[in-house]
């Protein structure tokens, strides 16, 4: 992502091979080769990029790929169940652990959702849907394309939804890179053009 460069110094590696054996899935090859590059982090301050860490993802959750998971369900997925059950027509897709679920993989400060639409059975397939919670119903706007591709088109200003998701100043857009697979938080120093959770 050449708009957005990243820290000059390579976070600590996730152990990727071992996704399918703990969680019964493989992330997106282009979401992984990034997390390899930026770790997870900030654009602007404002988007998370959420990515797998080695130590408890919150309080009271697992370390690891199961932590990343046990964070979607407890948090995200009881979150929107609850908006569901007083909405359910603004509220139609599945979302993780239900089957073919919608999985968040970033958030922005004011609680907006990135998430991937998870009913291909290749990963590398998954395209993304943007849920944007101070927009009137409905306020899902999916993206035909990868998580990667989005962030391109959100830092490029080329996504309709630019400027909700991620403020213009600065400009180009600054990664800080918050945590890897072993580190939280990352040295405020690496705020030299990655992403985070």
């Amino acid at each position: 992502m050449r708009l957005m460069p990243p820290p000059p110094t390579a976070p600590a590696p996730t152990p990727w091979p071992l996704a399918p054996d703990q969680i019964g899935f493989q992330f997106p090859a282009d979401y992984r080769a990034f997390v390899d590059a930026y770790g997870a982090g900030e654009i602007n301050q404002y988007l998370n990029v959420l990515a797998p860490t080695s130590y408890p993802y919150q309080p009271g959750l697992p370390p690891g790929f199961p932590g990343y998971t046990a964070f979607a369900e407890q948090d995200i997925y009881a979150a929107f169940c609850e908006l569901r059950d007083d909405s359910p027509a603004d509220y139609p897709f599945p979302l993780f652990p239900e089957p073919g679920g919608l999985l968040i993989w970033a958030r922005s400060l004011d609680g907006d959702c990135l998430f991937w639409d998870t009913r291909h059975p290749d990963p590398d397939r998954w395209t993304c849907n943007l849920w944007l919670l101070h927009q009137p119903p409905p306020a899902w706007h999916p993206f035909e394309g990868t998580a990667t591709e989005l962030l391109l088109a959100l830092t490029t200003r080329a996504h309709p939804q630019a400027n909700v998701l991620i403020p213009s100043d600065p400009a180009p857009p600054r990664w800080t890179r918050t945590e890897d697979w072993r580190h939280r938080p990352a040295p405020t120093s690496e705020a030299e053009g990655g992403m985070q959770r």
